[in-house]
């Protein structure tokens, strides 16, 4: 399959219809044909207004910049990598202090508008994605099967497959216990 582009005979993508560099265009500069070049010697809060668009649906102002493997948006601040939304805050807001985290009311990871973000606490920031149903909740009888994979005689493979968890916690159930118990 060709790319959707007009006079562009690369490859596409089969769920996107557009080729790597079409695509990336896109996601970048929020239009196939732009080129526009980003550098990392220009001040932050013009790369910032290149690199954002309005989503008219959430109100978010979403980093179409460079994206982590964790969904969060990333731009070079100095020599380091930062996350967008924590960079977006400390533009307006001033550092972070420490042990804090810089949290998103909207739940989207890519949205660097100060409307939608918030400090908090490791702790505030966990119940805060639990209240939103963003965590998962543990399985009630997961306390009674690690208490099964430590106490039993039989082999972790037999166990994983009783318990229903992956071999490798069974593993790490019972190295855990040999440690509290002051087995090596």
């Amino acid at each position: 399959m060709k790319c959707i582009v007009d006079d562009c005979q690369k490859t596409a993508n089969a769920a996107r219809g557009l080729c790597h560099k079409h695509y990336r265009r896109l996601r970048v500069n929020g239009d196939v044909n732009s080129v526009k070049r980003i550098s990392g010697k220009m001040p932050l809060e013009e790369r910032f207004s290149l690199q954002t668009k309005l989503n008219e649906r959430t109100g978010c102002l979403e980093w179409t910049g460079a994206i982590a493997s964790n969904g969060y948006g990333t731009v070079k601040v100095g020599t380091k990598s930062r996350g967008a939304h924590r960079a977006a805050f400390e533009m307006v807001c001033g550092k972070v202090p420490k042990g804090l985290f810089v949290c998103h009311k909207c739940d989207n990871k890519r949205c660097v508008k100060i409307d939608h973000l918030f400090l908090g606490t490791p702790k505030q920031n966990t119940q805060d994605a639990v209240i939103k149903g963003r965590m998962g909740r543990t399985d009630p009888d997961m306390d009674e099967r690690k208490q099964i994979a430590v106490s039993s005689g039989e082999s972790a493979k037999e166990l994983a497959a009783y318990l229903n968890v992956h071999l490798a916690t069974v593993y790490k159930w019972r190295k855990a216990a040999n440690r509290r118990m002051g087995s090596p």
